[in-house]
């Protein structure tokens, strides 16, 4: 689970939200999924540090058909920069944002609130499916990237 400290719940910028050691997301969680075989399934969770942006990319798979994909970038000091919902196709789009409170929010039961960021989203995708996940997401969006 994704610890934040110092954290206005109410504001939707970024700020570097210091991710807790103990933490699914802490730099040696992230680096524990580097270089693994992918299998390709629902869940699983890979990483790669990524050189030209100096920051670890902790991905997971959110969908059955490996189309949707939730990026954590998190920096050395364990912080967390900003998350990407991804969409791998032949026309693939980048959709950043940092919001995970308000969107927990819409996505999560009240007992789930404090589960893992990811896990709810699989969670939601299995229940709504991709595109209800997809429009939840998109007010949040702060960037757009499309290859």
């Amino acid at each position: 689970m994704l610890e934040k400290k110092n954290r206005d719940e109410s504001n939707n910028q970024c700020g570097g939200v210091t991710v807790a050691d103990n933490s699914e997301y802490s730099i040696e969680v992230i680096k524990s999924f580097e270089n693994l075989e992918r299998k390709r399934v629902q869940g699983e969770r890979f990483s790669r540090f990524d050189k030209s942006i100096d920051k670890w990319r902790l991905t997971v798979q959110l969908d059955k058909t490996g189309i949707w994909f939730l990026t954590a970038f998190v920096g050395f000091d364990g912080k967390l920069e900003n998350y990407s919902l991804d969409r791998e196709t032949a026309d693939d789009s980048h959709y950043e944002f940092c919001d995970e409170y308000s969107i927990r929010k819409i996505v999560s039961l009240p007992e789930e609130a404090k589960g893992d960021f990811a896990d709810l989203l699989i969670r939601y995708v299995n229940q709504y499916g991709e595109k209800s996940m997809f429009d939840v997401i998109l007010p949040f969006v702060t960037k757009q990237y499309h290859y």
